[in-house]
């Protein structure tokens, strides 16, 4: 080896152990009976200066004062120096400046900073402080939301904030509310708060549990301040007042987008204040499938992350442990939410293959356990959301038994349940590219095929109902949402074969045909409903049929919707703990009688139990 490349190599390695010396001078071990965590005090200074630090051990336990900092760390190769505790120590790029940013002139200040508090280094230290997140945000004097630098009109957003209504009961019509100032509508404004909500603050994994469990946040962006829970009064003003009484004002005066612009850019913040608002813990089911989209760098922390949200006896449910597999934490998870629950909601998470192939596990994980790093679409996450909740609470396709899945050996999952019939026709659903739901050629394969409009009267499954009905409920699942409250986070009712019920159906297939869904005109269709009421069966329509086609059924000629990458020849089963039916496909080869789960399913005429029988049960092992 040459000498100059030895002397190089020598130099290296003499630098690493010096990193290596200084990081376990910074970092003496922290006691974990004690609940010990660090603390970084800020030293104070002008915004120019350097940056100077110091780190303290403190207990949990023992309720210090501090302030946690929610951020985002920004590309790791782009980093600064900062000295703590006189030694030199490199952050990220956003780290450093929010710290300027953050910095007091003429006093200290304390906070916790993961990046900072916690030796990133050392896998089991990571696992335990991961551990007590929950608590370090939950007992903050405050948590600051640190957004990024001022950019994109953030001042802006900042101004409008400060402007808008704040009370649900003010109007957004200058008509209904004279002191409403629609300055703050205009389209620069617009475009700055849905710039301002679209920054990577909202869209990691770790903010969630740090925004909702803070006693009090401030949202920081430049040299901007402004209360978390402020703001969230807005969006939930703006939510409800957009939807419903001032929805045509906005509709007609907010030009080149500004309505969705608004709409959308508020969207983050209003489910920000409702998980504030909400003072209970949660299942760990419901809060992945409500955070799957959330990005993290590590896949693990899609589950490691929201652990501190769940119910007490869910906490421990996954223990962290990052020398672990991401496939293997994801695969742990999903059955200790089967074993716990004693039910198959998780099932619901599934995507089809198309959106499967996106994620960080494609190819990695058996076909039973969701892969939540999967990119997938903000309309198609929110629909998927709703329909895990009605899986939950509005079916019982399998007689509300409970599971008995066991696990054997990796990768296979055993149940019990019955094979019902196959699928044998398909329509395929193709999304219009200005709408979320699929196409009006696409709806009328469909009513071609369940013979709606030459046989309306064919007695439909159990000879108590048409096709007529069985396709319109099966359209929007059999879900409705009650007329007298129309808002999206309304109760849905069950539909039936109600004479008014169907009607509404035909009144927004009216809309369908003839105005192509035209937000603007709906109220011209029909007297009898309005166009607030004929969009929200279009919303009911949308979620039965995202990311699903329409089929018949071999044998029984079921009619319902499945899971788009299902084909013909997959079998419909009922498992024990479903509340809804499944797409299973038999395997071949070294698996064969295994079976892939592909996904849920609508079978329009079984969604209560009809298709169940106990004798008919038989072991299923999932691969």
């Amino acid at each position: 080896m040459p000498r100059r490349t030895t002397r190089v190599l020598k130099k290296a390695i003499r630098a690493t152990e010096k990193a290596e010396d200084q990081v376990t001078a910074l970092y003496t071990p922290l006691i974990t009976e004690r609940k010990e965590i660090r603390l970084v005090t800020l030293c104070s200074g002008n915004f120019e200066d350097d940056i100077f630090c110091s780190l303290s051990k403190v207990s949990l336990d023992d309720k210090p004062s501090y302030e946690a900092l929610s951020y985002v760390w920004g590309d790791r190769r782009i980093t600064r120096r900062i000295f703590i505790d006189g030694l030199s120590k490199r952050v990220t790029r956003n780290l450093e400046i929010a710290l300027r940013h953050l910095r007091y002139d003429s006093r200290p200040r304390v906070l916790w900073i993961d990046a900072i508090c916690i030796n990133q280094r050392n896998i089991a230290e990571r696992s335990v402080q991961v551990m007590h997140m929950d608590e370090v945000y939950a007992k903050a004097t405050s948590v600051i939301a640190w957004l990024g630098e001022e950019s994109n009109d953030s001042n802006l957003a900042f101004d409008a904030l400060n402007a808008l209504p704040t009370v649900l009961l003010q109007h957004w019509d200058p008509q209904k509310n004279a002191k409403f100032d629609m300055t703050a509508l205009e389209p620069k404004f617009t475009s700055a708060l849905r710039s301002l909500f679209l920054r990577p603050w909202w869209r990691r994994i770790w903010t969630v549990q740090e925004s909702i469990l803070g006693p009090a946040m401030s949202l920081i962006c430049g040299k901007r301040q402004v209360s978390a829970d402020t703001s969230c009064s807005v969006a939930f003003s703006q939510a409800y007042h957009s939807r419903a009484c001032c929805r045509r004002f906005l509709l007609e005066h907010l030009k080149d987008n500004a309505f969705w612009d608004l709409l959308e850019g508020m969207d983050p913040l209003y489910h920000l204040g409702m998980w504030r608002n909400e003072h209970c813990d949660h299942r760990l089911v419901c809060l992945l499938a409500h955070f799957r989209s959330r990005f993290c760098l590590d896949p693990r922390d899609k589950v490691y992350g929201l652990l501190g949200l769940c119910i007490s006896d869910e906490k421990n449910l996954v223990v962290p442990d990052y020398s672990l597999p991401a496939s293997v934490v994801y695969e742990q998870a999903t059955f200790k939410m089967i074993e716990r629950s004693l039910s198959l909601e998780v099932f619901s998470q599934l995507c089809p293959r198309s959106i499967k192939s996106t994620g960080m596990l494609a190819g990695k994980l058996p076909s039973w356990v969701p892969d939540w790093t999967s990119e997938i679409t903000s309309y198609d996450h929110a629909v998927l959301i709703v329909r895990q909740e009605r899986a939950a609470f509005d079916f019982k396709a399998s007689a509300s038994t409970f599971t008995s899945a066991r696990q054997q050996e990796q990768g296979k999952l055993s149940l019990n349940g019955i094979l019902l019939d196959s699928i044998a026709v398909l329509i395929i659903g193709q999304r219009q590219a200005s709408h979320l739901r699929v196409t009006i050629d696409c709806f009328k394969e469909m009513r071609d095929l369940a013979g709606v409009e030459d046989f309306p009267d064919r007695l439909y499954g159990t000879k108590t109902s048409t096709y007529y009905d069985a396709f319109w409920q099966t359209l929007c699942s059999s879900i409705l949402p009650s007329r007298s409250n129309l808002t999206e986070n309304a109760d849905a009712i069950r539909a039936s074969d109600d004479l008014t019920q169907r009607s509404w159906h035909d009144a927004w297939w009216d809309w369908v045909l003839n105005l192509g869904t035209d937000d603007e005109r709906a109220d011209l269709v029909n007297a009898e409903f309005t166009g607030s009421e004929l969009n929200a069966f279009d919303r009911s329509v949308g979620v039965s049929t995202c990311l699903r086609n329409f089929f018949l059924s071999k044998d029984k000629q079921w009619m319902g919707f499945i899971p788009i990458d299902a084909e013909i020849g997959d079998i419909i089963a009922l498992l024990e703990g479903g509340r809804v039916p499944y797409i299973l496909r038999p395997k071949t080869g070294v698996d064969k009688g295994r079976y892939e789960l592909i996904g849920d399913a609508y079978v329009h005429g079984i969604m209560d139990g009809e298709g169940w029988s106990p004798d008919l049960l038989q072991e299923i092992v999932l691969v």
